[in-house]
């Protein structure tokens, strides 16, 4: 017997954009069972279309609640739970290839046709429509859809198996490298505006091991900036920040170590040799000196991040073990007769003789975070051999308020625009890059 296919109705077109959820581990437990039909609990959503399954039966025995992690995290589950709301059927496998050409023609199919799938326990839809999952097959080879079911037809809808055991970063295989990143472990010294996007931009690229680095507390004038919500305001920031990736990404491992990096060097000392990549989003010169100093004795990259001349530019500096170190550098474009930029970090936030409440936009400190997340997942890709994440330079300058007359290679004159610079040598009297 063949679907008969007509188009929708406006009544029931909307019907095809609400989306059914579905935990995969009640999905599994539904297609194991012999029997062909149960009922379903749902929490619904009206106004959004969707509706989660928080209860399940086979035919109609008693009841088998739902209480995964991950439903108790869902916004849904606040919601009232509607006992026998929809029900599930075991189908003719034929009925999952009508509902993929249903929904390509945006139509639906014949009640009749329908019905004629369900082997036992059917139930007319009555007077409402009536949400129907439809299963066949078990284990691996189990095949699920969803129906809207009325008097007039059956018009194909969403559903959303959620495998809670599988990771998001999963998602990224084939097409990314994770595998080569999975003993790579970054510390992030300094978790500020930069710093909560940098943190944010690791774990989105499958960095898996992150150790945050910051003593400051997260105020309210950070939120116009940061990557936080007010709701942790008073914590520390690297409490805060291993909080929302964790939640995020659960495999993820995150420590929280609320140190200084000038006061507290000496612990630090031994974190940054037993990692792969350090970055440095802190304020003022002290620190990123003392940082630049640490992870050259360590012999391990270094990536620094910071907006310079009152949020003009955006700088990504990448100090590798065998090139000269940030201090070197500055010399090197003293030299050149640019200028030296670290005067304006002399300061941390709203100390010093001038008050700099907002020297960039949080969107522009963002950017600048996501540049020095690339560099350094790019730094560890090739060294694992992955040539296409070579880098251009290892200067990045992003124009973000450009001023004008400055010298290079500091001359540029629209905002957006990006330039590298080469790398630079090592100096013969520098205190970080000599020999102890």
């Amino acid at each position: 017997m063949q679907p008969s296919i007509t188009p929708w109705i406006s009544s029931v077109s909307s019907w095809a954009r609400q989306v059914i959820l579905l935990s995969k581990k009640v999905a599994d437990h539904i297609a194991s069972w012999g029997s062909n039909w149960g009922l379903l609990d749902l929490r619904v959503d009206e106004k959004e279309g969707v509706a989660l399954v928080s209860g399940y039966s086979k035919m109609q025995d008693q009841k088998l609640s739902v209480e995964t992690p991950w439903m108790k995290r869902h916004y849904l589950w606040s919601y009232d739970k509607r006992p026998d709301l929809a029900v599930w059927y075991r189908v003719n496998p034929d009925i999952h290839e009508a509902h993929d050409a249903a929904r390509r023609h945006r139509a639906r199919i014949a009640l009749e046709y329908f019905k004629s799938s369900v082997p036992s326990g059917w139930m007319s839809p009555g007077e409402r429509s009536l949400p129907v999952l439809a299963v066949s097959g078990a284990g691996a080879e189990a095949v699920w859809s969803c129906w809207w079911i009325s008097k007039e037809g059956a018009v194909p809808a969403l559903l959303h198996i959620v495998d809670e055991d599988a990771s998001p970063l999963d998602f990224l295989r084939p097409g990314w490298p994770l595998d080569d990143m999975a003993d790579a472990s970054v510390t992030l010294l300094g978790t500020g505006s930069i710093g909560s996007a940098v943190a944010e931009s690791l774990a989105s690229y499958g960095i898996r091991h992150i150790r945050l680095v910051d003593p400051d507390r997260y105020l309210q004038h950070n939120v116009v900036r940061h990557q936080l919500p007010d709701r942790f305001i008073g914590q520390h920031k690297v409490s805060a920040m291993r909080q929302v990736l964790i939640n995020r990404w659960p495999d993820l491992i995150v420590e929280a170590l609320p140190f200084d990096v000038i006061v507290d060097a000496d612990v630090l000392r031994p974190i940054l040799q037993e990692s792969t990549v350090a970055i440095c989003t802190t304020d003022g010169v002290t620190s990123r000196r003392v940082v630049n100093h640490l992870a050259k004795r360590a012999e391990i990259p270094l990536v620094l991040a910071c907006v310079l001349e009152d949020g003009g530019y955006g700088e990504v500096l990448r100090v590798k073990p065998s090139a000269g170190c940030l201090l070197c550098h500055r010399e090197m474009l003293v030299d050149a007769g640019s200028l030296d930029p670290e005067p304006s970090l002399d300061h941390d936030y709203g100390t010093g003789t001038r008050h700099l409440p907002m020297t960039a936009v949080g969107g522009d400190l963002a950017l600048v975070g996501d540049l020095a997340a690339k560099v350094t997942v790019a730094t560890i890709l090739e060294q694992e051999g992955h040539w296409s994440q070579r880098l251009p330079g290892e200067q990045a300058l992003v124009a973000l308020r450009p001023l004008p007359d400055l010298p290079a290679p500091f001359d540029m004159e629209r905002s957006g625009g990006t330039r590298w610079s080469p790398a630079w040598a090592a100096k013969p009297d520098c205190p970080t890059c000599s020999a102890p």
